[in-house]
């Protein structure tokens, strides 16, 4: 193998900025099933809990120390995550009632 030149070095250990449009689609998948199967297995409220604790501890350090601003949208994608939240809460709410009406409870499926 060829050896490693600085400017190599430079390029490998450059800080990289945060890809937000990949971490907040799997942030919101994760919550999106914490949601929709809170209903029928409570434990997996309990997973998911564990997983944001140690994500947001995770992505506190990483947003301090590791990872550069390289753009800043002044407040633009908080808008989109919360219309995105608010369709995973219909979603969860059709879910639930659909839950209900299997296992036979009509009124409280309404």
């Amino acid at each position: 193998s060829t050896p490693i030149t600085q400017r190599d070095k430079a390029f490998l250990y450059a800080p990289t900025s945060v890809r937000f449009g990949f971490e907040v689609g799997m942030m919101s998948g994760v919550f999106l099933i914490a949601l929709v199967f809170c209903v029928i297995s409570p434990i997996i409220t309990i997973a998911c809990c564990f997983y944001f604790a140690m994500s947001w501890m995770f992505w506190r350090y990483s947003l301090l120390y590791i990872y550069i601003r390289k753009y800043e949208s002044g407040g633009l994608l908080w808008p989109m995550v919360f219309n995105y939240i608010l369709i995973m809460l219909v979603i969860m709410a059709c879910f639930s009632s659909c839950v209900f009406f299997v296992k036979g409870a009509i009124v409280q499926g309404l």
